[in-house]
């Protein structure tokens, strides 16, 4: 070591690999003339319920054909983030069956 200490700054909402509470969303779609349309956003989740994210809140395509758009915004409100391990503060139920009388 040549004794700087390196400070890394994880108040900032943009994505780190290294911070489990950070993530990076995105979608792309290729249209029919070939082009790539792509949206990203980087999200902070905080420990709570509200972590449970609707990805049509976060991307939402804005396109000159409204129909295109329309089917593309209803396709991602169909998808939900959160983060790892989200799901194993509820009690999971056992799937096994008891057969002794």
């Amino acid at each position: 070591m040549d004794g700087n200490k390196t400070v890394t700054d994880y108040t900032t909402d943009e994505f780190d690999p290294k911070d489990p509470l950070k993530a990076q969303t995105w979608v792309s779609y290729t249209d029919e003339d070939g082009i790539e349309h792509r949206l990203s956003t980087d999200l902070v989740f905080n420990n709570s319920k509200e972590d449970l994210r609707n990805v049509a809140d976060l991307l939402s395509f804005s396109d000159t054909d409204m129909d295109k758009a329309s089917l593309l915004n209803q396709f991602l409100s169909n998808l939900q983030l959160y983060p790892m391990r989200y799901f194993d503060r509820f009690p999971t139920v056992s799937r096994s069956m008891d057969f002794m009388v």
